[in-house]
């Protein structure tokens, strides 16, 4: 099945983001494998039951970006990793234009990469 993204994904295994966020009173750090303006993939090594929560995402900025994530899907791979889609909900229009700042870099470098 052919999956249709309004939204550009952009790998960034490299830069190791990660969100940070509480799991049963137990701060943890979870990678992440994609990002896109409305939302985020992560990888990891427990099934997460995150859904309607504010993270902190650490991605390029020095200051963490404070998100709340939803539970779109998840699976788990053959290689017994989880993996789960989040999309956004952002609390004003400030952080929303800080996190388009961040795409719109990771859409320049993916264009230069290119040529």
């Amino acid at each position: 099945m052919k999956q249709f993204r309004e939204l550009p994904r952009y790998d960034v295994t490299h830069l190791r983001g990660f969100i940070v966020t509480m799991i049963n009173d137990h701060k943890v750090s979870i990678p992440i494998r994609n990002v896109s303006l409305g939302g985020l993939q992560v990888i990891c090594n427990q099934e997460l039951y995150l859904n309607d929560e504010e993270v902190e995402i650490h991605l390029i900025e020095k200051k963490p970006f404070l998100i709340k994530i939803y539970n779109v899907w998840k699976i788990t791979n053959e290689d017994n990793k989880y993996q789960a889609g989040f999309r956004f909900q952002f609390k004003d229009v400030r952080s929303f234009q800080r996190w388009l700042q961040v795409m719109k870099a990771l859409h320049l470098h993916k264009s230069k990469k290119k040529n």
